[in-house]
């Protein structure tokens, strides 16, 4: 009987440890490299507040700008395409728009926006914007990979 107990405790105690954490299979560690790329927008929620109900802003932008495609250069260049469906006119000319990664490569910082990077698989980019528009509010705008 002590035989038969000690054995389901040390049956227990094994399914009880917890596994060391491997990352991922999908998981990419963000960097100049690994970032770089040309994206699409394929989601953008707004919240007004952390209690807020989350708002879907992708439905209201226009088709034509549904396709524009943002290509992140590794010399840290942005060229933006009025891809497919055109709006129009090309964009307003400006100064040249450039990008690059800080805080440990946990943000991108492109021209006026600072981006906090929330997941990337090197195929999904997911970055959120605070107090954009009153405090406590968040936007989140998610980019994929072409």
């Amino acid at each position: 009987m002590k035989k038969t107990i000690l054995a389901l405790a040390i049956i227990a105690g094994f399914a009880s440890c917890k596994k060391s954490e491997t990352p991922a299979p999908n998981a990419c560690t963000p960097s100049i490299s690994t970032i770089a790329g040309t994206y699409k927008i394929s989601a953008v929620k707004y919240k007004a507040a952390a209690s807020a109900t989350e708002s879907d802003l992708f439905i209201d932008v226009p088709d034509c700008q549904k396709d524009d495609t943002y290509q992140l250069n590794a010399d840290g260049s942005v060229v933006f395409a009025d891809a497919g469906v055109s709006c129009g006119l090309p964009p307003a000319p400006g100064l040249p728009t450039s990008w690059t990664l800080e805080g440990n490569n946990t943000r991108i910082q492109m021209a006026e926006y600072n981006m906090l990077i929330v997941s990337f698989d090197c195929s999904k980019l997911v970055v959120t914007e605070s107090d954009l528009y009153v405090t406590g509010d968040l936007k989140t705008t998610t980019y994929l990979k072409q």
